[in-house]
C-alpha cells in the first residue's frame, strides 16, 4: 500500500508529510512508519513528537526526517530553540499547560 500511495501523492505535487502520533513513543509508531515511507519518498518528512533532542538529532543526520514536530515540548518550553542551542534541560509538559494557550 504504501509503496503505492506514497509515488502518488508525490507525483500529484504534494511535497512534505508529517508522520507523528502524538503522545506516543516515537520508535513504536511514527518512526516505524517513517522507515516504510522514506525508500518510496524523496520529499520533506515531519516527524517526532516523542523524540528527546538527541534522538531528534540522530534521526535528522540519519535523512529518515528533514524537520521535527515538536508541539507538546514547544508549550511546555517557549524557548524550546535556545534551549536545544545551550543544551539547558527541558521542562516537562503538563496537561494544564494546555489551558494557557490564547
Amino acid at each position: 500500500m504504501i509503496a503505492y500511495l506514497v509515488p502518488a501523492l508525490q507525483q500529484l505535487g504534494m511535497g512534505a508529510l508529517d508522520v507523528s502520533c502524538a503522545n506516543s513513543n516515537y520508535f513504536e509508531t511514527s518512526g516505524r512508519m517513517v522507515r516504510k515511507i522514506r525508500p518510496h519518498w524523496s520529499g520533506v518528512i515531519m516527524a517526532g513528537a516523542s523524540l528527546t533532542p538527541e534522538e531528534a538529532e540522530s534521526e535528522l543526520d540519519s535523512g529518515m526526517i528533514d524537520l521535527v514536530t515538536w508541539g507538546r515540548a514547544f508549550i511546555a518550553n517557549p524557548d524550546l530553540a535556545e534551549k536545544l542551542r545551550d543544551g539547558t534541560p527541558l521542562a516537562a509538559f503538563e496537561e494544564a499547560m494546555r489551558g494557557t494557550l490564547v
